[in-house]
């Protein structure tokens, strides 16, 4: 609920409001709100928000062919925002985690990458004039596991993953006598084939500072450019 609590313009305002899901979690805000400015500083919570019941949007918005199997999310911190500053301010301090995620191939239904707990703590992110900043105390990342399959076919479910798939190499053209203008011309940039990455990977073992930081296609990107992970037997 809303409770006005200073009736002069530009007033404070107190905020209370709680989000369910059906017993899939809980979202719970709280704190001052300034209305007319507008502008904010508000307490977040989240309890056991489970995220399968957001997998569409996955697919919708982080560009990937992939499936959210399981997971859960817990976080709490402080919100800041003011819409009247120019820019904006806006700020976060907080501790997140992400419990026994699954992410599945959405085309095969297979897993691609799985752990026990990732807990982040410390959290500390805000706007400056310089763009946004971020800083972090702590990761804690428990039982990671990525698993890289190739298919008779010769694809992976890293390729499968994205949905952009790498630029192919065009054939060369046959040389012709006929004589021609000497032009220039750029050589198109060629994307690296991810298939030869998948091929190539199982020299390492993850570590957390390369995995965060990015969108989850980021993640996979980064993964087949460093050679991190393992390769099983074709399916």
């Amino acid at each position: 609920g809303l409770w006005v609590t200073d009736g002069s313009p530009g007033g404070t305002s107190r905020l209370t409001a709680s989000v369910g899901f059906g017993g899939r979690g809980r979202v719970d805000v709280g704190g001052s709100v300034k209305l007319l400015r507008p502008s904010a500083e508000l307490a977040l919570t989240v309890e056991q928000l489970e995220l399968g019941q957001f997998d569409p949007y996955l697919d919708l918005y982080g560009d990937l062919a992939a499936r959210l199997g399981s997971g859960t999310l817990g976080l709490k911190g402080k919100v800041r925002f003011d819409a009247a500053a120019e820019p904006t301010s806006w700020g976060f301090e907080g501790d997140t985690r992400i419990d026994e995620l699954a992410l599945l191939d959405s085309q095969r239904n297979q897993e691609l990458a799985r752990w026990k707990a990732l807990q982040i703590s410390e959290i500390k992110t805000a706007s400056t004039p310089l763009g946004p900043s971020l800083s972090v105390r702590s990761v804690r990342w428990i039982q990671p596991r990525v698993r890289v399959a190739l298919a008779e076919d010769g694809s992976s479910n890293l390729s499968r993953l994205l949905k952009t798939p790498p630029e192919k190499k065009t054939a060369a053209k046959p040389e012709t006598n006929e004589a021609k203008p000497e032009t220039t011309e750029a050589k198109p940039e060629t994307k690296p084939d991810m298939d030869m990455f998948a091929k190539q990977l199982g020299k390492s073992l993850l570590r957390p500072d390369q995995i965060i930081g990015g969108s989850l296609k980021d993640i996979f990107k980064k993964m087949g450019r460093l050679g991190l992970l393992g390769v099983n037997k074709p399916e």
